[in-house]
Protein backbone atom coordinates (compact mmCIF):
# COMPACT_ATOMS: atom_id res chain seq x y z
CA UNK A 1 0.00 0.00 0.00
CA UNK A 2 1.00 3.33 -1.10
CA UNK A 3 1.69 6.45 1.62
CA UNK A 4 -0.85 7.90 -0.42
CA UNK A 5 -2.85 5.12 0.07
CA UNK A 6 -2.47 4.79 3.64
CA UNK A 7 -3.36 8.51 4.09
CA UNK A 8 -6.65 8.02 2.39
CA UNK A 9 -7.70 4.71 4.83
CA UNK A 10 -6.58 7.56 7.94
CA UNK A 11 -9.18 10.20 6.39
CA UNK A 12 -12.42 7.76 6.21
CA UNK A 13 -11.29 6.26 9.70
CA UNK A 14 -11.65 9.92 11.09
CA UNK A 15 -14.72 10.66 9.16
CA UNK A 16 -16.70 7.53 10.50
CA UNK A 17 -14.97 8.23 13.92
CA UNK A 18 -16.29 12.06 13.43
CA UNK A 19 -19.73 10.97 12.30
CA UNK A 20 -20.42 8.31 15.64
CA UNK A 21 -19.65 10.87 17.72
CA UNK A 22 -21.85 14.05 16.66
CA UNK A 23 -24.66 11.17 16.89
CA UNK A 24 -23.81 10.30 20.64
CA UNK A 25 -23.43 14.19 21.07
CA UNK A 26 -27.16 14.68 18.95
CA UNK A 27 -28.92 11.98 21.18
CA UNK A 28 -27.87 13.37 24.54
CA UNK A 29 -28.99 16.65 23.77
CA UNK A 30 -32.11 15.17 22.67
CA UNK A 31 -32.72 13.23 26.13
CA UNK A 32 -32.23 16.50 27.52
CA UNK A 33 -33.82 19.00 26.47
CA UNK A 34 -36.95 16.68 26.65
CA UNK A 35 -36.82 16.32 30.15
CA UNK A 36 -39.47 18.93 31.21
CA UNK A 37 -38.14 19.48 34.71
CA UNK A 38 -34.32 21.06 32.98
CA UNK A 39 -36.29 22.56 30.33
CA UNK A 40 -36.48 26.74 30.02
CA UNK A 41 -39.98 28.06 31.21
CA UNK A 42 -42.00 28.74 27.87
CA UNK A 43 -45.57 29.84 27.16
CA UNK A 44 -47.01 27.34 27.93
CA UNK A 45 -45.69 27.54 32.00
CA UNK A 46 -47.37 31.30 32.39
CA UNK A 47 -49.62 31.44 35.12
CA UNK A 48 -53.19 30.25 34.71
CA UNK A 49 -54.27 31.51 37.61
CA UNK A 50 -54.45 35.25 39.14
CA UNK A 51 -52.22 35.23 41.96
CA UNK A 52 -54.54 38.04 43.79
CA UNK A 53 -57.25 35.09 43.61
CA UNK A 54 -54.90 33.01 46.10
CA UNK A 55 -54.37 35.73 48.47
CA UNK A 56 -57.86 34.47 50.76
CA UNK A 57 -55.88 30.88 50.54
CA UNK A 58 -53.02 32.65 53.01
CA UNK A 59 -53.61 33.23 56.37
CA UNK A 60 -51.18 34.88 59.22
CA UNK A 61 -50.03 32.94 62.27
CA UNK A 62 -49.68 34.07 65.95
CA UNK A 63 -48.48 31.65 68.87
CA UNK A 64 -47.98 32.71 72.41
CA UNK A 65 -46.55 30.90 75.28
CA UNK A 66 -43.31 30.28 74.71
CA UNK A 67 -41.80 33.56 75.15
CA UNK A 68 -42.63 37.07 76.03
CA UNK A 69 -43.41 37.93 72.17
CA UNK A 70 -45.67 36.34 69.63
CA UNK A 71 -44.14 33.98 67.32
CA UNK A 72 -45.00 35.07 63.81
CA UNK A 73 -45.76 33.16 60.66
CA UNK A 74 -47.79 32.27 57.74
CA UNK A 75 -50.09 29.61 56.81
CA UNK A 76 -51.99 27.96 53.80
CA UNK A 77 -55.97 26.87 53.79
CA UNK A 78 -56.03 23.14 53.04
CA UNK A 79 -59.83 22.71 54.16
CA UNK A 80 -62.62 24.20 55.23
CA UNK A 81 -61.40 24.65 58.77
CA UNK A 82 -58.04 23.60 58.88
CA UNK A 83 -55.01 25.45 58.01
CA UNK A 84 -51.29 24.12 57.58
CA UNK A 85 -48.08 25.73 58.45
CA UNK A 86 -44.60 25.31 59.71
CA UNK A 87 -44.28 23.36 63.60
CA UNK A 88 -41.47 25.43 64.55
CA UNK A 89 -43.60 28.20 64.71
CA UNK A 90 -46.54 26.82 66.98
CA UNK A 91 -44.78 24.13 68.89
CA UNK A 92 -45.91 24.48 72.41
CA UNK A 93 -47.91 27.54 71.71
CA UNK A 94 -50.47 27.88 74.99
CA UNK A 95 -52.40 29.70 71.91
CA UNK A 96 -52.66 30.48 68.25
CA UNK A 97 -54.56 32.62 66.23
CA UNK A 98 -55.19 32.53 62.73
CA UNK A 99 -55.27 35.57 61.03
CA UNK A 100 -58.14 35.43 58.11
CA UNK A 101 -58.54 37.94 55.34
CA UNK A 102 -62.60 39.12 56.64
CA UNK A 103 -62.20 41.80 54.09
CA UNK A 104 -62.21 39.46 50.97
CA UNK A 105 -59.66 41.81 49.50
CA UNK A 106 -57.49 42.71 52.41
CA UNK A 107 -57.72 46.05 52.46
CA UNK A 108 -59.95 45.58 55.87
CA UNK A 109 -57.45 44.35 58.04
CA UNK A 110 -57.63 40.15 59.47
CA UNK A 111 -60.17 38.12 61.39
CA UNK A 112 -58.49 36.16 64.15
CA UNK A 113 -59.51 32.81 64.96
CA UNK A 114 -58.48 30.77 67.92
CA UNK A 115 -57.04 27.51 66.63
CA UNK A 116 -55.89 24.21 67.97
CA UNK A 117 -52.97 22.18 66.67
CA UNK A 118 -54.51 18.60 65.20
CA UNK A 119 -51.45 17.28 64.20
CA UNK A 120 -48.24 17.83 64.54
CA UNK A 121 -44.72 16.46 62.67
CA UNK A 122 -41.61 17.97 64.08
CA UNK A 123 -39.59 15.20 61.47
CA UNK A 124 -40.96 17.29 58.21
CA UNK A 125 -41.76 20.74 60.27
CA UNK A 126 -45.55 20.58 59.64
CA UNK A 127 -48.32 21.24 61.95
CA UNK A 128 -51.96 21.39 61.01
CA UNK A 129 -54.53 23.84 63.21
CA UNK A 130 -58.39 23.74 63.27
CA UNK A 131 -60.43 26.68 63.61
CA UNK A 132 -63.93 27.31 62.60
CA UNK A 133 -65.00 27.58 59.06
CA UNK A 134 -64.77 31.33 57.85
CA UNK A 135 -66.59 32.38 54.53
CA UNK A 136 -63.30 34.35 53.75
CA UNK A 137 -61.01 31.40 53.78
CA UNK A 138 -60.72 29.68 49.82
CA UNK A 139 -58.80 26.65 50.73
CA UNK A 140 -56.61 24.86 47.78
CA UNK A 141 -55.76 21.01 46.63
CA UNK A 142 -52.26 19.99 47.70
CA UNK A 143 -50.06 18.90 44.95
CA UNK A 144 -49.04 15.19 44.60
CA UNK A 145 -46.28 15.97 42.13
CA UNK A 146 -44.19 18.91 42.01
CA UNK A 147 -43.27 20.15 38.75
CA UNK A 148 -39.95 22.76 37.91
CA UNK A 149 -41.66 25.52 37.30
CA UNK A 150 -42.92 29.56 38.08
CA UNK A 151 -45.17 29.81 41.58
CA UNK A 152 -46.41 31.99 43.49
CA UNK A 153 -45.27 32.04 47.42
CA UNK A 154 -48.31 33.20 49.90
CA UNK A 155 -46.68 34.86 53.05
CA UNK A 156 -48.34 37.21 56.09
CA UNK A 157 -46.23 40.56 57.62
CA UNK A 158 -47.67 42.45 60.19
CA UNK A 159 -46.45 45.61 57.92
CA UNK A 160 -47.84 44.35 55.05
CA UNK A 161 -50.26 42.12 55.03
CA UNK A 162 -51.17 39.02 53.29
CA UNK A 163 -49.12 39.16 49.70
CA UNK A 164 -48.67 36.63 47.00
CA UNK A 165 -45.42 37.04 44.85
CA UNK A 166 -43.87 35.37 41.81
CA UNK A 167 -40.85 33.10 42.53
CA UNK A 168 -39.54 30.12 41.48
CA UNK A 169 -39.88 26.66 41.77
CA UNK A 170 -36.37 25.44 41.02
CA UNK A 171 -35.13 21.99 42.49
CA UNK A 172 -36.96 18.62 44.23
CA UNK A 173 -34.38 17.60 47.16
CA UNK A 174 -34.19 14.84 49.36
CA UNK A 175 -32.76 17.37 52.23
CA UNK A 176 -30.59 15.91 55.12
CA UNK A 177 -31.87 17.44 58.10
CA UNK A 178 -32.54 17.42 62.13
CA UNK A 179 -35.64 18.11 63.46
CA UNK A 180 -37.27 20.96 64.55
CA UNK A 181 -35.74 20.13 68.58
CA UNK A 182 -32.01 19.42 66.68
CA UNK A 183 -32.55 15.72 68.50
CA UNK A 184 -32.68 13.85 65.35
CA UNK A 185 -31.79 13.63 61.83
CA UNK A 186 -33.68 12.56 59.26
CA UNK A 187 -34.56 12.59 55.28
CA UNK A 188 -36.78 15.69 54.05
CA UNK A 189 -38.71 15.93 50.64
CA UNK A 190 -38.67 19.49 49.88
CA UNK A 191 -38.29 22.33 47.01
CA UNK A 192 -35.76 24.85 46.40
CA UNK A 193 -37.60 28.10 45.20
CA UNK A 194 -35.61 30.80 44.14
CA UNK A 195 -37.27 34.07 45.76
CA UNK A 196 -36.84 36.16 48.77
CA UNK A 197 -37.83 34.49 52.34
CA UNK A 198 -38.00 36.53 55.17
CA UNK A 199 -38.44 36.21 58.73
CA UNK A 200 -42.33 34.99 60.13
CA UNK A 201 -42.59 33.47 56.09
CA UNK A 202 -42.26 30.61 57.93
CA UNK A 203 -45.27 28.08 56.68
CA UNK A 204 -46.21 30.37 53.76
CA UNK A 205 -47.52 28.31 51.16
CA UNK A 206 -45.86 27.57 48.02
CA UNK A 207 -48.53 27.48 44.87
CA UNK A 208 -48.29 25.93 41.32
CA UNK A 209 -49.37 28.41 38.26
CA UNK A 210 -52.46 26.36 38.63
CA UNK A 211 -53.10 27.19 42.41
CA UNK A 212 -52.15 24.14 44.25
CA UNK A 213 -49.76 23.72 47.26
CA UNK A 214 -46.51 22.59 46.09
CA UNK A 215 -45.21 23.13 49.52
CA UNK A 216 -45.08 24.39 52.58
CA UNK A 217 -41.75 27.17 53.58
CA UNK A 218 -39.45 26.13 56.57
CA UNK A 219 -36.15 27.97 56.07
CA UNK A 220 -34.35 30.45 53.80
CA UNK A 221 -31.25 29.83 52.60
CA UNK A 222 -27.68 30.91 54.93
CA UNK A 223 -25.44 31.41 51.81
CA UNK A 224 -27.70 32.44 49.11
CA UNK A 225 -30.25 35.63 49.66
CA UNK A 226 -32.46 34.30 47.46
CA UNK A 227 -33.04 30.51 48.17
CA UNK A 228 -35.23 29.01 50.20
CA UNK A 229 -36.89 25.63 51.32
CA UNK A 230 -40.33 24.08 51.22
CA UNK A 231 -41.54 20.71 52.41
CA UNK A 232 -43.20 19.04 50.02
CA UNK A 233 -47.05 19.08 49.98
CA UNK A 234 -46.92 15.35 49.34
CA UNK A 235 -45.89 15.10 53.14
CA UNK A 236 -49.11 17.28 54.60
CA UNK A 237 -51.56 14.58 52.79
CA UNK A 238 -50.66 11.60 55.52
CA UNK A 239 -50.97 14.33 58.12
CA UNK A 240 -53.88 15.72 57.26
CA UNK A 241 -55.09 12.16 57.73
CA UNK A 242 -54.06 11.75 61.43
CA UNK A 243 -55.78 15.27 62.34
CA UNK A 244 -57.29 14.76 65.66
CA UNK A 245 -55.98 11.20 66.45
CA UNK A 246 -53.35 12.46 69.09
CA UNK A 247 -52.67 15.09 71.01
CA UNK A 248 -49.26 15.63 70.36
CA UNK A 249 -49.02 19.52 69.99
CA UNK A 250 -45.05 19.79 70.23
CA UNK A 251 -42.87 21.36 72.99
CA UNK A 252 -41.40 25.10 73.05
CA UNK A 253 -37.68 25.14 71.57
Amino acid sequence: MTGRDRSGVRQIVLVLILTIVAGLAMGCGMTTSSNPETAAPNEDQAPTIDPQDLVQSVVGIRASGCSLVHSLGSGVAIASNQVATAAHTVAGAKLIEVGVDKAGNNTDGLQWLVGSIVAFDKDNDLAIIEIEPSPNLVFRPLATRVTLQPGFLGTWDPDRGLTVVDVEISRRLQVTIEDIYIDEIMVRPAIEIKGTVTRGDSGGPIFTRDGQIAGIVYASSRHRDTAAFATRASEVVPLQATAGQSDQKGRCH
